[in-house]
């Protein structure tokens, strides 16, 4: 009878001593996964947010030279977003694709993929040149396909306006290239940032010579710092309205 009872009380113990080592695993377990929630909280959010940029010259970034693109100021104009700029000097959306840019672009694992070109693309007799109503929209097409097959979301950039006028308003040599690009965004429900329509826009309130202060001297295509920095601020603006989710502007 006493041994019995002493078996009786032995499993007892080492009920409560399975259960005590449980409760503690548990609670171990819990400490950690508490722990481990403030860190992730505590990231950067441009850890969380991260963009790719394509397109020509007037997106690039350059480390040397009063020329530079708006791509390199963007992250400057937004909270918690990182840039990787892939977008390179003279490339039109046939040139770009085909060279190994892309592919890097690709492999980014960025969240958002701003895609800008019609500079490039409209130098007819050149082989960089695309036709505004078929093979620059194809390509268009294949940027926001094979992006969005990685996850990123495109969103799509109209041509900035270069700053040459006729009288009191600017040029429009790229008109045929940015209504292609809203034509891409509305058929694929891209969103679309009208950077023609936007710079053209402020040009003409501006003026040809305020407009100028913003260029590259004798230069009517590539920005200085101060116009590169403008430029991006107004994307970064248009991103934050269009764009679900996009981080806020600073």
């Amino acid at each position: 009878m006493m041994v019995a009872t002493r078996l009786v009380a032995r499993s007892r113990l080492d009920a409560t001593n399975w259960f005590r080592e449980m409760m503690m695993m548990i609670l171990k377990n819990l400490k950690r996964f508490f722990v481990l929630s403030l860190l992730v909280q505590a990231l950067p959010v441009s850890a969380q947010k991260k963009a790719a940029l394509i397109g020509d010259s007037t997106v690039a970034t350059y480390s040397s030279g009063s020329k530079q693109g708006w791509g390199r100021y963007l992250a400057s104009h937004v909270s918690g977003l990182s840039v990787s700029n892939f977008a390179r000097g003279g490339r039109s959306s046939k040139t770009f694709y085909q060279g190994s840019e892309w592919d890097r672009a690709l492999a980014s694992k960025a969240k958002y993929l701003f895609i800008q070109f019609g500079h490039n693309d409209s130098n007819k007799g050149d082989p960089k040149y695309t036709d505004p109503k078929s093979s620059y929209k194809t390509y268009l097409t294949r940027f926001i396909t094979e992006s969005r097959k990685k996850g990123m979301s495109p969103i799509l950039v109209t041509p900035v306006r270069r700053a040459r006028f006729e009288g009191t308003s600017p040029t429009t040599e790229l008109s045929a290239y940015a209504a292609a690009m809203r034509d891409v965004a509305s058929r694929e429900k891209v969103p679309l940032i009208d950077l023609y329509s936007i710079s053209g826009s402020h040009y003409k309130k501006m003026g040809k010579s305020k407009t100028l202060q913003y260029f590259v001297k004798t230069d009517t295509t590539h920005f200085n710092e101060s116009g590169a920095r403008l430029v991006a601020s107004w994307v970064a603006a248009e991103a934050a309205r269009v764009v679900r989710g996009f981080p806020a502007v600073k």
